[in-house]
Parts: structure tokens; C-alpha cells; sequence
């Protein structure tokens, strides 16, 4: 990924609570999630990615333009009007929010369940829509992996992850192309979230004190 950042651009940052609070509107995280760090869009960009009003979305840009969250990174012209195009307000984001309030983890969630209706929604779509185009499938993929990896060295495994990403995100496409979205998660399996959150009860309940969250 590029190293070079729009004005007002910051190359890492965390969420407010105010942001996460605004991100827990699911309308307004899709919105945000359409939003590139390095590809500046306009309003008529995600409206029609998201296959949504201009009007509906306009409304969504204006509370992310308040919170921090989307930057003015340049306009264009379009015809006969001039179109901002927004970029997001970092490049990379930072999620620490076991540090932060329960109200912030909870909107976090919320923000999480969000995007995971809207996953549902592109694949309902796309699964429509390969009935008219079955060549969809080569851009099309959906794996559940899990990979066991020493905890020395769980950093990097996701460090590479998202460069990787990054590295194609940043990639200049054609105009006329089809635009695809990459949703994915790394996190510790069910089972190993367990041993840790069990441990801490146990330990709650030998001290008497209500374990942590």
C-alpha cells in the first residue's frame, strides 16, 4: 500500500466512541465500509455499490463527515456538476477496545453485526445473480479455514493478512470494472476464547470479585 496519505490523512488510528457509536447504525456502517482509505469515492460511488438513493446515502456521508471518520480528498467532474470524493480518515485502524468502556465494546458489536447482514445481503445477491452469469463464480469465493499457529507467532500471521489485502486494494482498476468487496475475520477459534474467559470466571469465583469482561 501507498505510504503517501491524503491532507488531514492519518496512517493509523482507533475508533471514538463516538465513531463506533455512529458505525453501530447498520446503514452507516455499510456506507463506511464502502469507503476506501486509498481510492477516493463519491457519494454516487457507494450509492450505487450499495444499490441505494444518492439522497439515503448523502444523509449517511454527512454523520460520517461529523464523527472523523471520512475525509473531502478531491472532487471531480461528472457531466455537468462537480462530484467530492471522500477517502476514509486512516489508513489503517487499530482495535484495542478491551481497554475501552462497555458501551464501546457494545456499539463495536454492534458495528460487527452490521457488516455481517451485509455480507448475507451480497451473497443472496450474488447467488441471483449467477443464474444469468455464471462466470460471477470466478470472482467469487466463500472459505471458513482454520489454521493452528503458535501464539509467537499470531502477529505476523495477520500482519500478512492484511498487507495482502492492502496490496490489492491499492491496485488501480479500470473504470468499466466490476468493483468486489473482501470481508474477512482472524480470531482465536470458540474454543480458545473459552479457555480464557473460563479461567477468568474461575478466578472470579475464588476471589469472590466479578471476573472482568
Amino acid at each position: 500500500m501507498s505510504e503517501k496519505l491524503f491532507p488531514g490523512q492519518v496512517a493509523q488510528a482507533r475508533f471514538s466512541l463516538e465513531q463506533v457509536e455512529a458505525l453501530a447504525s447498520a446503514a452507516r456502517a455499510e456506507v463506511f465500509w464502502s469507503l476506501s482509505p486509498v481510492t477516493p469515492r463519491s457519494v454516487a460511488d457507494v450509492a450505487e455499490a450499495l444499490g441505494r438513493s444518492p439522497g439515503a446515502t448523502a444523509y449517511h456521508f454527512a454523520e460520517l463527515l461529523r464523527v472523523g471518520l471520512i475525509l473531502a480528498a478531491g472532487e471531480r467532474k461528472k457531466r455537468s456538476r462537480t462530484e467530492i470524493l471522500y477517502v476514509v480518515f486512516a489508513r489503517s485502524m487499530i482495535n484495542l477496545s478491551i481497554y475501552e468502556s462497555d458501551e464501546y465494546r457494545k456499539h463495536m458489536l454492534e458495528g460487527y453485526a452490521a457488516l455481517l447482514r451485509l455480507m448475507l445481503r451480497e451473497r443472496q445477491e450474488v447467488t441471483e445473480a449467477l443464474k444469468i452469469r455464471p462466470d460471477l463464480l470466478d470472482g467469487t469465493t466463500y472459505r471458513r479455514y482454520s489454521a493452528r499457529v503458535s501464539f509467537e507467532n499470531a502477529k505476523e500471521f495477520k500482519e500478512r493478512f492484511v498487507a495482502l489485502l492492502g496490496e490489492f486494494s491499492a491496485m488501480e482498476g479500470s473504470e468499466h470494472g466490476m468493483l468486489f468487496n473482501v470481508t474477512f475475520s482472524i480470531a482465536p477459534a470458540l474454543v480458545e476464547s473459552r479457555k480464557v474467559t473460563g479461567k477468568l470466571r474461575r478466578q472470579g469465583k475464588r476471589t469472590g470479585q466479578p471476573a472482568e469482561d
